[in-house]
């Protein structure tokens, strides 16, 4: 976003859902950007509501993100910005809602307790899922009642968890909403392409989802309007954070024990 869509954009939140701190400082850091802290009794909704792979937060923070400004803009992690963010925000103004429409259906992706628990009905049941990796709206627009009715099904928890096999969490949720509140959706190819940035790129996509296979450290500013790149020693903990990872998934169990208690420092 700083290299597309940084006078576009007020303000960069952040959600903690596990930063360690030599990320957290370097974030801070950055212009625009604030990493922020989920509130410590958000856990009284159910236990593990910040669970990363649950989604339940990704609700959360959307809801609260209405107290920094007019226009909120949400953006999974893997969503890169190819172009510049001021035409979803002339979406947003003239529609008051922005959603990617998907072409799977909710009934294939959306586990039956989430439909009882939302009262879905046949026609919500048959429609389109959206891909939720984006979302934009207006704060007290005519879709604020959508974003806060996703947020208090998201609390709980027999309707927004389960097996991803059969189940997209809080997409599942915002995509039943979306059918319910007649909204409209924008084209995946343009904000959502994810299966090469050589596609995207031919066809003028706005937004690419690199799912891991997309990396570039060279195009920051911090707040001293200089360009920046990754400090080395925060290359070095995030090197060595994805190897662990990738040793936890291939070990034995037994084995991954041991990486689970490893917490790695670098001062």
């Amino acid at each position: 976003m700083h290299k597309t869509s940084i006078d576009t954009i007020d303000k960069i939140i952040i959600y903690n859902l596990g930063l360690k701190k030599i990320e957290k400082d370097f974030l801070n850091t950055l212009k625009k950007v604030e990493v922020i802290e989920y509130p410590t009794t958000i856990n009284n909704f159910w236990d593990g509501y910040l669970e990363p792979t649950t989604f339940a937060w990704k609700c959360f923070a959307i809801q609260d993100a209405k107290r920094f400004g007019d226009n909120i803009l949400y953006l999974d992690s893997g969503a890169v910005a190819l172009k510049d963010l001021k035409i979803i925000y002339e979406i947003i103004n003239k529609d008051e809602i922005f959603l990617v429409g998907d072409k799977h259906i909710n009934k294939n992706w959306t586990h039956k307790k989430c439909f009882e628990i939302m009262n879905a009905n046949e026609s919500e049941i048959n429609d389109f899922q959206l891909w939720a990796g984006i979302l934009g709206y207006k704060v007290n627009g005519k879709y604020q009642q959508l974003i806060n009715d996703a947020f208090e099904y998201s609390k709980i928890k027999e309707c927004i968890a389960g097996d991803r096999k059969n189940h997209r969490h809080d997409q599942s949720i915002y995509s039943i909403l979306a059918s319910r509140y007649k909204c409209p959706r924008q084209s995946i190819l343009i904000f959502g392409e994810w299966e090469s940035l050589e596609k995207a790129l031919s066809q003028n996509s706005v937004i690419y989802v690199h799912r891991r296979s997309y990396h570039n450290d060279k195009d920051m500013i911090d707040k001293n309007n200089k360009k920046i790149v990754l400090p080395t020693k925060l290359k070095l903990f995030l090197t060595v954070e994805k190897i662990i990872n990738r040793l936890k998934k291939t070990l034995k169990p037994w084995y991954s024990r041991f990486f689970s208690i490893c917490t790695f420092y670098i001062k």
